[in-house]
């Protein structure tokens, strides 16, 4: 069956979409030529506002709604009294909010509305209480989320957080405290660490056995140490 293309008239026997035309190239020009000064009527999905489109246009959002600059977080607009100035969305990161919600059970619906605050809250003081109340570890922590990196807890997530870590003799007695704690791996893993007083006067403090013997070289040959 031969088939004439309404937009150059050619003639053509194959089967291409709906047999109107030969090609892509005049399917486009065709709807270009028909559409060119016709408009639309279209409410923005956003605001809610009518705005006019040319007649072959798909566009949803107004141009005021779409030059609008909007906190990814708060949903509010960034104007000098508003979230342009507010240091609480700035500290925010796009992949730790990817994280939580993957992992802490963060609610995304609140992404980009003002409940975004109440909902990053919620997950800072149910980390926090299981960290200083119920003295959960990294580990622990990790895997009541199902989480695979435990040292991104301390290191990542709880800065990101804003809570505080242990530090090191508190990480000590809490793991005692709760029989999380193995002398023998502790002494097995621990670095050699002594101040080391050279043949000139002067005190250094050595953090490995590779700089105390380094340091004893030191001495035999007295060298000076930098």
């Amino acid at each position: 069956m031969v088939y004439i293309c309404e937009n150059c008239g050619k003639k053509f026997d194959y089967q291409f979409r709906s047999n109107r035309f030969c090609s892509d190239f005049c399917s486009h020009s065709y709807s270009t030529k028909n559409s060119k000064g016709k408009f639309k009527i279209m409410t923005c999905i956003k605001c809610g506002s009518k705005f006019e489109i040319p007649l072959n246009s798909s566009k949803k959002i107004c141009n005021k709604c779409k030059n609008k600059k909007v906190c990814w977080y708060c949903g509010k607009e960034k104007t000098e009294e508003n979230c342009k100035n507010c240091n609480f969305c700035k500290i925010h990161n796009h992949q730790q909010v990817k994280t939580l919600v993957n992992h802490f059970n963060f609610d995304k619906n609140t992404i980009g509305t003002e409940n975004f605050f109440k909902e990053w809250n919620r997950i800072h003081d149910i980390l926090a209480d299981m960290y200083w109340n119920k003295e959960y570890s990294c580990f622990d922590i990790a895997k009541e989320f199902n989480y695979k990196n435990a040292g991104n807890i301390t290191g990542k997530i709880f800065r990101y957080l804003g809570i505080e870590c242990r530090n090191y003799r508190e990480a000590i007695m809490t793991a005692i405290k709760n029989n999380r704690f193995n002398p023998m791996i502790y002494l097995k893993n621990n670095y050699k660490t002594e101040y080391h007083k050279t043949w000139n006067g002067k005190t250094y403090f050595l953090r490995s056995s590779y700089e105390t013997n380094y340091a004893e070289y030191l001495v035999k040959t007295k060298l000076i140490i930098k």
